[in-house]
């Protein structure tokens, strides 16, 4: 029988900290981000990347960057270039971390090598 978890502390600290990241972005975007289609897509993104992450599924962190990108395009569309002299660049700077946590180096090789 497969176990399911939530968070895998047995991953490198970028993949588990990509998945609390995925998981916080998510509880914001579902607090604070209305009912659009785009914020209930980043939502269940979100969720779906972290949990497949923690879960060392090859979809995970694809899902986890496709909904970092898609997070970026939707902040400069709300902002537009503006928007990175507001306080509003803090959401920005979480998904551009997002995007770094899935691609560093560490990250490529231990999803490369482990997940299935």
């Amino acid at each position: 029988m497969e176990t399911r978890v939530w968070l895998n502390r047995s991953q490198p600290q970028s993949l588990y900290s990509a998945t609390m990241l995925l998981y916080l972005n998510a509880a914001f975007g579902f607090l604070f981000g209305g009912l659009g289609a785009l914020t209930l897509l980043v939502v269940a993104g979100g969720v779906a990347g972290g949990f497949g992450t923690a879960n060392e599924k090859k979809w995970g962190p694809a899902i986890g960057v496709a909904t970092a990108i898609v997070s970026i395009l939707v902040w400069f569309s709300i902002f537009g270039v503006g928007g990175l002299l507001s306080l509003a660049i803090v959401s920005l700077m979480f998904d551009a971390l997002l995007l770094y946590l899935f691609t560093n180096e560490e990250s490529r090789d231990y999803q490369r090598i482990w997940f299935k």
